[in-house]
């Protein structure tokens, strides 16, 4: 077995594409994991994320990140949180609008907490925000059916219109500002300040079972 190698439990290449850009400054090798299990039906994509993370180890035994997301709305206590996707997948991102329109405070955030588990009964959890608002009124040209994206009504702070509508110049920055904070570059940092904790989580996984600690955070919501 490779002392080098983290596996990505994924089924996103998008996902995988971005994790691997920032572990490529480290000592190590992310190696994707195409597994897919039932997921914890559950606001919190932080308890998404752990159940994930112990699932997929549980299968591969070897040290490895699951990442879970969702969509934080205040005014809606917080939901849809991690039922995102279904939410999406079925109403479409009008439905958010709409949501919204029930409230002055269409304050919301994009959050995302990538679950780092290791053989030795370790979980380290790297939590994101990405702070924003749902726009008022659907973007002209945009249609918004049961498969449209969150971006077409997420208005980062910093902007005024959605991050589908952004200029390519303002979309770059965007795109560069969050990167600089996102769990993968969180995770990649830790990695690479802990490289010899990494290569022994590695070497002694073969040895260890996961067994349900209490997650640690780095990071903040």
């Amino acid at each position: 077995m490779t002392d080098h190698a983290i596996f990505f439990a994924t089924t996103s290449s998008e996902k995988f594409f971005l994790a691997k850009a920032d572990m490529a400054s480290t000592q190590f090798i992310l190696t994707r994991s195409p597994l897919s299990f039932p997921e914890m039906q559950s606001v919190d994509p932080l308890k998404v994320a752990v159940h994930k993370a112990k699932q997929a180890h549980a299968n591969l035994e070897r040290p490895l990140i699951a990442v879970d997301s969702g969509l934080d709305i205040p005014a809606l206590m917080g939901f849809p949180g991690a039922l995102l996707k279904p939410l999406l997948e079925r109403a479409g991102a009008r439905c958010l609008v709409e949501m919204a329109n029930g409230s002055e405070d269409r304050s919301c955030a994009l959050v995302d907490c990538l679950v780092y588990v290791t053989g030795n009964q370790r979980v380290r959890v790297f939590v994101s925000r990405t702070e924003g608002r749902i726009c008022r009124i659907v973007p002209d040209g945009m249609t918004l059916g049961a498969s449209s994206n969150i971006r077409t009504v997420f208005i980062p702070d910093g902007y005024d219109q959605p991050i589908s509508n952004l200029p390519l110049s303002d979309y770059s920055r965007f795109i560069e500002r969050w990167s600089e904070t996102s769990v993968y570059r969180r995770f990649a940092d830790w990695v690479r300040r802990f490289p010899d904790a990494v290569r022994s989580d590695i070497r002694n996984s073969s040895k260890s079972r996961l067994t349900d600690s209490q997650p640690r955070f780095d990071g903040a919501w």
